[in-house]
């Protein structure tokens, strides 16, 4: 009965003004019950939708015309309609602008049928003058730009819509919706919005009809003036051809997949689901392209609540100075839990990152002595060694930021184009090649794998290109002759020989086992391993090894008291269980840092066993370095993500190659091997530093990890 007052308390209403959405979004629940007891990450509104359909008294009023609903499907339907129709022409496409200073872009991110948080949005667009009453836009120089990803999540899927419809019925050539994944290659239909439209809407074509809305709806967003490019939407690799521009008009263009104008910086959504990092709806993602690249997330929904505890009404505001290099993104939100008030939560140089707060002023034109410094990295994103590869990039970009937002190196905006190489030697080499052709740099940091750098091993030692701390410990870039790399990882056979002592001195072990990979990777472990023990079994398997049968049994008559693992972690995995874990019970195991790997943890403790690791790094969790607090605060400042030790190799990696490259100046093999020659007996930031330029090392230093939270220091000898 309550209900049915209230809703012919609302009989005239027309649901096109922000007072009506206000009002229609207090008549139901912004959390509404479940269709089961146990939340999942696509959770089942069907039982909700179903409660709200009318009811025998509501139909005979509405038939009596006494009453007309606040909302209903059926304007969904007619506003589908209409805004389709005067998109009927319209083909896969992007759109791009030359903006004329003091434009306003307002973007929002992947909403997911955040309906209430996008009505608390709009609400306060109307506060800042911004947006009327009446849903348009106040200036016609304000864009409203949601980036996709506009649905599935939430039982309001049709609500969230159909306010974006409205929007762009009152603004078409100021509203963009651009197409997230959800909404491209009909992705949507996948998830709950498809239930959503079976439950609510009586009309069997439906889903194509929004089907062939998405389709017109552009990819990107090309911003643009006569230096630089700023691409909002989601496929960084899009990139638009710069014809006639009109000051301040869009332009639609093809989609177009030849390369004509990269992105200088990118403005996506964020992929939520794939990134755990904590902020408030703005920050700086892992570079694209090379292109500085910000995420932005506007859902605070009963899913990303639960699951990644992001609980903001975000959206973010670009400011158009006089050009795009003065131009400015900044954050606001507020607690949706809370609702208190939106604040200005942060505020940037959008193609620096430079945090200009708190006067939020606009950084100075760039000139021809401040352009991009860019560093690549090449690395795994993809396969097999992608979990290390992905923690490596989220460390460095990290620490990339932070130096970013502080002005850069030497006034110098940091750029690192990633990679992805797939662990492929060919393939590392390729992107090697085609990162010192298209962004005239040889510098680059991090690259992973020693297959891969031996696929280029040539450009290193002919000072081609200066690699900074790759991820090896293989002996065979650890030569005099090896001037184009640098390192402060400590060498497999380091690993091998201080892991060997100090389970022989700590627990009196004098029989040893090994299981080695055959390649640079184990053979140099089990070297080390050999300065300490002459007399042991050694057992070796090739790459990709899925059977250990043989291992196993020659290891398991050798009853050894200590057995070394000188393997990749799904290798060691394998053996382990192919042997039986009992067999492990009441021995001393041990392995290269590659075992600190999560998975092989999980695994491990999983079944009750120990295991002993070497570290090139204290533990990031506990360790007084100052470098390891400014990690910690980085990640503190980033909402508390979490960091591991990977993670954290990437962020020493990055401030060291940083540090000396602000000495070095000129960016040249020759210049940065001279700053090398003078690194003797230092500290940065309390890691000891001292250039050994037979092994190109710059640190002598390992940490054990016994499983305690203080790692045990050991020096290399």
């Amino acid at each position: 009965m309550k209900r049915i007052l209230l809703l012919i308390l609302h009989t005239q209403m027309v649901y096109c003004s922000l007072t009506n959405l206000q009002q229609h979004a207090a008549t139901v629940p912004e959390v509404p019950e479940l269709s089961y007891a146990t939340f999942k990450l696509h959770p089942d509104y069907s039982r909700w939708h179903r409660q709200q359909q009318p009811s025998w008294a509501e139909r005979l009023l509405s038939s009596l015309g006494i009453y007309g609903p606040v909302w209903s499907p059926k304007e969904f339907v007619a506003d589908l309609a209409k805004v389709s129709l005067h998109r009927k022409n319209f083909s896969t496409h992007t759109l791009s602008i030359q903006p004329v200073p003091e434009t306003t872009f307002i973007i929002i991110g992947p909403l997911f049928g955040s309906y209430h948080s996008l009505i608390r949005i709009l609400t306060e667009l109307t506060k800042q003058k911004l947006l009327t009453k009446e849903l348009q836009l106040t200036k016609p120089d304000n864009y409203l730009v949601f980036t996709g990803d506009t649905i599935n999540g939430s039982p309001y899927n049709l609500e969230t819509l159909n306010i974006i419809l409205k929007l762009m019925a009152a603004n078409p050539e100021q509203v963009i919706y651009l197409a997230g994944t959800q909404e491209t290659n009909d992705t949507w239909r996948g998830f709950g919005f498809k239930h959503e439209l079976t439950e609510r809407i009586d009309q069997p074509d439906i889903a194509n009809k929004l089907s062939t809305f998405f389709a017109t709806l552009p990819r990107a967003l090309f911003i643009t003036d006569s230096s630089d490019t700023i691409m909002i939407g989601s496929d960084s690799s899009l990139t638009y051809t710069p014809d006639q521009l009109s000051p301040g008009n869009l332009t639609r263009q093809p989609l177009n997949s030849q390369s004509t104008l990269p992105a200088t910086a990118i403005i996506t959504g964020e992929k939520r689901l794939m990134s755990y990092a904590q902020h408030g709806g703005l920050a700086q993602a892992p570079a694209q392209h090379g292109a500085l690249t910000w995420a932005v997330f506007s859902a605070p929904n009963r899913i990303y609540q639960h699951y990644y505890n992001f609980t903001y009404d975000a959206f973010a505001l670009l400011t158009i100075g006089k050009t795009l290099t003065q131009s400015v993104i900044s954050l606001y939100n507020q607690d949706a839990t809370k609702k208190a008030s939106f604040k200005k939560a942060g505020c940037f140089g959008v193609l620096s990152g430079k945090d200009l707060q708190p006067t939020c002023k606009q950084p100075p034109t760039t000139d021809e002595k401040s352009a991009p410094l860019y560093i690549g990295c090449t690395l795994d994103l993809t396969k097999g060694a992608s979990p290390l590869g992905r923690r490596l990039r989220d460390g460095i970009t990290l620490r990339v930021n932070e130096v970013n937002q502080a002005g850069g190196i030497n006034g110098h905006v940091v750029k690192i184009v990633f990679m992805d190489d797939g662990y492929s030697p060919a393939q590392a080499r390729e992107n090697v090649e085609s990162f010192i052709k298209n962004y005239k740099s040889t510098l680059f940091l991090c690259n992973l794998g020693s297959p891969t750098l031996a696929f280029y091993l040539d450009l290193i030692k002919d000072q081609k290109i200066f690699i900074f701390f790759p991820s090896t410990g293989a002996p065979l870039f650890r030569q005099p002759s090896t001037k184009g790399v640098v390192h402060w990882r400590a060498s497999f056979k380091s690993e091998g020989k201080a892991l060997t002592h100090f389970v022989q001195k700590e627990f009196g072990v004098s029989q040893f086992a090994f299981l080695y990979q055959n390649d640079a990777f184990g053979k140099g472990a089990l070297a080390g391993a050999r300065e300490i023990v002459t007399k042991s079994l050694a057992v070796g398997y090739e790459r990709n090894t899925a059977s250990f049968k043989e291992q196993t049994q020659k290891i398991k008559e050798a009853a050894a008291g200590g057995i070394g693992f000188f393997s990749t972690s799904i290798a060691a995995i394998e053996f382990i269980r192919q042997t039986g874990v009992e067999f492990f019970i009441g021995r001393k195991l041990f392995g290269l840092s590659d075992l600190a790997e999560e998975s092989f943890k999980r695994f491990a403790n999983s079944r009750g066993l120990d295991m002993i690791t070497a570290q090139f790094a204290p533990n990031p969790e506990t360790s007084p370095l100052m470098l390891a607090q400014d990690f910690r605060q980085a990640l503190k400042k980033q909402g508390g993500a979490a960091g591991d030790v990977f993670m954290f190799e990437g962020y020493i990696s990055a401030s060291l190659a940083l540090n000396i490259l602000k000495k070095a100046k000129s960016y040249t093999p020759e210049a940065i091997n001279t700053v090398l020659s003078g690194i003797k007996k230092e500290s940065y930031k309390g890691l000891p530093l001292s250039f050994n330029p037979e092994t190109r090392e710059l640190s002598q230093l390992l940490w054990i990890d016994t499983g305690k939270p203080n790692w045990i220091k050991q020096e290399i000898s």
